[in-house]
């Protein structure tokens, strides 16, 4: 099965631009992690809320960590370069 980078793009799932701050970075997951926190009374209307909680603690644990964001980031652009390869 191979990934694709919509699997894989962390800052859309914290719903920030690539060029965040980390600032921004923790802003969107603070406001993020309330809604779907599996103790929070919001998370109760989504069935999927402890998945969806896991995945945005896993993006923001890479993209608060300067190095594991730098790795992610190349990691990235060569899974989308070796796709637009495969697409040509």
């Amino acid at each position: 099965m191979t990934k694709s980078v919509d699997d894989l793009d962390y800052y859309g799932i914290l719903g920030v631009v690539r060029d965040a701050t980390l600032h921004d970075i923790t802003n969107a997951y603070y406001a993020l992690a309330q809604k779907y926190h599996p103790d929070a009374r919001e998370a109760q209307a989504h069935p999927d809320a402890l998945a969806k909680f896991k995945l945005i603690s896993r993006a923001y644990a890479v993209l608060s960590d300067s190095n594991q964001r730098r790795t992610y980031d190349q990691s990235v652009r060569q899974l989308s370069s070796s796709q637009i390869r495969e697409a040509g």
